[in-house]
């Protein structure tokens, strides 16, 4: 199984979506988990510029105060 971990230090920006979706497509990564995303919230519409397919979950957790932030997501025969 193919995983990516990763401390992005923020999320936010399409510099790093995009590394992170090139990454995921690229090595057809089936779970990732990202640490430090820096966001308040993730929505799905993210998470589609990521993943590579329909076919996914995903758990997050939200920043507290300045740092944090934590994102999972995979396969959903993987995340069930």
């Amino acid at each position: 199984m193919r995983m990516l971990t990763w401390n992005t230090r923020g999320l936010n920006s399409d510099i790093k979506t995009t590394a992170v979706r090139n990454l995921v497509r690229e090595h057809r990564v089936k779970v990732t988990f990202l640490q430090e995303t820096k966001m308040e919230r993730i929505r799905e519409p993210t998470i589609r510029k990521i993943w590579y397919d329909d076919d996914f979950g995903f758990i997050f957790s939200a920043l507290v105060g300045k740092s944090g932030g934590f994102y999972r997501s995979g396969i959903s025969r993987v995340s069930s």
